[in-house]
């Protein structure tokens, strides 16, 4: 059974990502926080398309939570095909009302999760000689921008792609690390009019 891990995937992009992954055989694993009510409907939607799916809650900032939410995989399903690292908070704020403490958690929940939960899956993809690592991004992450309002939130995902660009040349054979720049979508907090 192929088997997918996508954190912070209760709701937003995440849970499109899980629902896509479902409808093509893959049971996934449906990391969540927070959000308990949209993780528990998501996994019931999830498992019409596939009743082994389950939900794992933790806060990937910290290791514990990574560690048990890849033995869960792990132990589920025997083994972890593909990791979409999904989660990471957004800020929307001018930057000089912003402070150390929110760009830190912003930092934290992008890109440390991401590197955390990359570590964490590539040991288990590593004896399999097989895996898929998917970091999403945002758009204009390539460029260096840094729009006044959201500046700490491009900060995070410049640096996730530096992160990805490293994993995908020291990652064992056999594994691929990737990252998609999503645009603006229904659901962002900040929309294009």
């Amino acid at each position: 059974m192929k088997s997918a891990i996508v954190t912070g995937s209760a709701k937003g992009l995440g849970k499109a990502i899980a629902l896509m992954l479902a409808r093509e055989g893959y049971a996934v694993v449906l990391g969540y926080n927070k959000s308990a009510k949209e993780a528990a409907k998501t996994l019931s939607e999830l498992r019409k398309l596939n009743p082994d799916c389950i939900a794992v809650r933790g806060n990937l900032t910290k290791e514990k939570a990574v560690a048990r939410l890849m033995s869960s995989a792990k132990r589920k399903f025997g083994r972890i095909d593909v990791l979409v690292n999904n989660v990471g908070d957004f800020l929307y704020k001018p930057l000089l009302k912003t402070s150390p403490e929110e760009i830190q958690a912003v930092f934290n929940s992008n890109v440390i999760t991401a590197f955390t939960c990359s570590k964490k899956a590539a040991e288990v993809m590593r004896r399999q000689k097989y895996g898929r690592i998917i970091n999403v991004g945002s758009t204009g992450c390539d460029k260096l921008i840094a729009p006044e309002m959201t500046t700490p939130y491009y900060m995070a995902k410049t640096s996730l792609l530096l992160m990805t660009k490293s994993l995908a040349r020291v990652i064992p054979s056999g594994i691929t690390v990737n990252m998609v720049c999503p645009g603006i979508l229904k659901t962002s907090v900040v929309r294009v009019k």
